[in-house]
């Protein structure tokens, strides 16, 4: 039986967590009977259901009064895995980096997709993976809600080492044991040498499908033949025996795997055991040092998302609003050209000519002041014949000059004749309009340019 005054102090206020890709168990190491199970709907989708699990888990420990805000994360067959790598199969040291890769010509597995521990023995070394999904999701679900996890260990191997430290089992051993996933009842055959495991292996609680396993895991991994144990330890719950395993001589001893577990649990968190595999490290030990601050730091991203929102929806609207009323100046400017200059053709530069109209009639209101006459065409004409670029090919159909004002029709030989002409009369002093260009006859180009002779500081009219 286990002491559960050992489990009595700080040590005990923990928790079990027993993953696998379909439930979510949480067990009290201070009360080994409090268990909360969580169903998980797929493996794939442990990301999204993490947060759940952890709610679930602290509601059931508010609602029994159980304190307690670290974890020790068991797993199983179902995401671990046990395997013996030779040295010579190892490029360069020994290390977590280099097994991880030597993992992979033994498992279907990435070293990316894993995480593993390794202890050296002989000429080989035993080495416990396992699966990042969905562990890795589980971690940061417990610690980004203050969950600390200290330890993740495979659990079979946790129990056997209590066992075996605790002189009810040898060092060298051939055991069974029962264990449940759920719904269905499993056996698990894990063999031992110098203490260490180097075989595991688990089938269905069948009496036959048993006795093949521990044959097979006698004559060692990976053995064609099967031969016969010596003697089978059996580790048997209180009244949970299970059925005989035919031919095969057993010693059956009695263990309380859940008290047992919880025991070792609350050593794991007094520093009082080490595991024999250690898998807190790698990307499931990574230290978050926004951990604290993380809910904090969410609220105001959000909030100053929402408010560079609205800031941007404010602006797009002021933006709007101006468009709008540059639009109707411009159309009441033409209404009030078009009603005061019948006869006259309303500009392309509508603004220019009603700052003029509008200079010519603040001359009329002064007495005895002059009215400025209208811009001389050669004033106009000169700067505009001198500011055409002389090495371009250009036929001029049509050009018109009133006031400052000019509208040049020319057919050219490609498009970008149109913008260089605009870009010289624009250095020259012109205010240019983007030229307006169709494909004519005789695959020659159509250019319509229409522009305002800027006049210069002291240039006369």
């Amino acid at each position: 039986m286990a002491d559960k005054a050992s489990r009595s102090g700080t040590a005990s206020s923990g928790w079990i967590l027993r993953l696998t890709p379909t439930a979510a168990g949480f067990v009290s190491i201070g009360d080994p009977s409090f268990r909360h199970v969580v169903p998980l709907e797929a493996a794939s989708e442990i990301s999204r259901q993490a947060p759940e699990v952890v709610a679930s888990m602290k509601a059931f420990a508010a609602a029994h009064d159980l304190q307690g805000d670290r974890i020790v994360i068991f797993v199983g067959h179902e995401l671990a895995y046990l395997t013996i790598i030779d040295r010579s199969q190892v490029t360069g040291a020994v290390s977590h980096d280099s097994m991880r890769f030597a993992v992979e010509s033994v498992l279907p597995l990435d070293a990316e997709s894993v995480e593993i521990d390794f202890r050296p023995s002989g000429d080989s070394i035993l080495c416990v993976v396992v699966t990042l999904d969905p562990l890795s999701a589980m971690v940061d679900a417990l610690e980004a809600d203050g969950m600390k996890v200290c330890h993740i260990v495979v659990e079979p191997f946790l129990l056997l080492q209590r066992l075996i430290e605790s002189e009810r089992l040898p060092g060298d051993a051939l055991v069974n044991r029962r264990a449940n996933s759920g719904a269905t009842a499993w056996s698990e055959c894990v063999k031992l040498r110098n203490g260490l495991p180097i075989f595991w292996s688990r089938c269905v609680d069948d009496p036959l499908e048993t006795s093949r396993e521990l044959r097979m895991a006698s004559a060692g991994a990976g053995a064609d033949d099967c031969s016969q144990p010596d003697v089978v330890h059996r580790l048997v719950d209180p009244g949970d025996g299970g059925p005989p395993i035919p031919d095969l001589a057993t010693r059956e001893i009695p263990v309380d795997g859940d008290d047992e577990l919880a025991a070792a649990a609350a050593q794991l968190l007094g520093r009082r055991r080490e595991p024999w595999f250690e898998l807190r490290r790698g990307v499931l030990a990574k230290a978050d040092p926004l951990r604290a601050t993380r809910g904090s730091l969410r609220a105001f991203l959000i909030t100053s998302a929402a408010a560079v929102a609205i800031t941007c929806v404010m602006l797009s609207w002021r933006a709007k609003q101006y468009t709008t009323q540059t639009r109707v100046a411009e159309d009441a400017m033409r209404d009030s050209f078009k009603s005061t200059l019948p006869n006259q053709r309303v500009p392309a530069a509508i603004l220019n000519r009603m700052r003029s109209e509008h200079r010519q009639a603040l001359g009329q209101r002064r007495v005895g002041g002059d009215v400025d006459p209208p811009t001389d065409v050669l004033q106009v004409l000169r700067p505009l014949i001198v500011a055409l670029p002389v090495d371009l090919e250009l036929r001029v159909q049509s050009l018109r000059i009133d006031d400052g004002e000019f509208s040049l029709d020319v057919d050219l030989g490609s498009y970008n004749d149109a913008a260089a002409i605009a870009r010289s009369l624009e250095r020259s002093g012109f205010q240019i309009q983007p030229p307006s260009s169709t494909r004519g006859g005789a695959g020659l180009i159509r250019t319509r340019i229409r522009g305002v002779w800027d006049r210069p500081e002291g240039t006369p009219r």
